[in-house]
């Protein structure tokens, strides 16, 4: 049995905290969920959010979905950063 597993968001080469933000922002989390989650200010979540946005040229977290399957990420299933 061949269990298929694509590049991993880590591949990205991303920033940790950028890294990490991925992570929740395709688990669908506000950014006040976000910046409680990462122990950070609910606006440098919302930087964090709008530089990822940039960084792949999408406009929407939805979009932003669209662009990590259509890339073949591995999406994370409700795993956390260790950095806690």
């Amino acid at each position: 049995m061949s269990t298929h597993t694509g590049p991993t968001i880590e591949s990205l080469d991303l920033p940790p905290r950028l890294t990490e933000t991925l992570c929740y922002l395709l688990q669908g989390l506000s950014n006040r969920a976000i910046a409680r989650k990462m122990n950070i200010s609910e606006n440098t979540a919302k930087e964090y959010s709008s530089d990822l946005l940039a960084r792949f040229h999408v406009s929407r977290r939805t979009f932003l979905i669209v662009e990590m399957a259509r890339r073949g990420i591995e999406m994370p299933t409700g795993h956390t950063s260790s950095a806690s």
